[in-house]
């Protein structure tokens, strides 16, 4: 949930933005076609990486250290 995701970022004292595609622009835009899907994306606002299925925290963790 988008609670679950501020408090996930808080806790790990994380400095970005979430997105969030209520509307499903993105996902239509990215044409993505597996749920969930999480993207990374750096500061310079290319796609890093893709996970496509399940990501585990451990992971999530991972790969958003990678981007500071």
């Amino acid at each position: 949930t988008k609670e679950d995701a501020k408090k996930f970022v808080n806790e790990n004292n994380f400095d970005f933005n979430i997105y969030y595609d209520f509307t499903l622009d993105s996902v239509k835009n990215l044409e993505i076609y597996s749920y969930p899907t999480t993207i990374f994306v750096d500061k310079e606002g290319y796609i890093n990486y893709v996970r496509v299925g399940t990501i585990t925290k451990d992971e999530l963790v991972d790969k958003i250290n990678e981007l500071k």
